[in-house]
């Protein structure tokens, strides 16, 4: 969401061309130009960094309901913001296609 680098891959030798993500399981794979293919675990503080809810969230953000979002505002500390996501009826399609613009000027936030 911030746009920062996280974590920095130094493993490869060469171009990292390909990852996949396993959507249930804290795996990672990662193929290189160097002819090489890594998997990762990432650590359980990581995933409860990522996690939406304790539930399983659902896989693509566009598929939220107003309550996904709702959740997800609570879990990234913004508890204050849920009452004007859900009188503007936010859902994951909605959250998408907010800019900065739109936050300021029509949800006052």
């Amino acid at each position: 969401n911030t746009e920062n680098i996280l974590h920095t891959l130094t493993q490869h030798t060469r171009y990292v061309t390909t990852c996949a993500f396993a959507p249930n399981i804290l795996l990672l794979a990662t193929g290189s130009m160097d002819k090489t293919v890594n998997i990762w675990q990432f650590d359980l503080e990581t995933l409860c960094q990522a996690r939406i809810t304790e539930d399983q969230p659902k896989q693509f953000t566009e598929d939220w309901s107003e309550d996904d979002v709702s959740n997800w505002l609570c879990a990234q500390g913004l508890k204050d913001l849920v009452g004007i996501f859900k009188m503007n009826n936010i859902d994951g399609r909605e959250l998408l296609n907010l800019t900065k613009e739109s936050l300021a000027d029509d949800l006052k936030i």
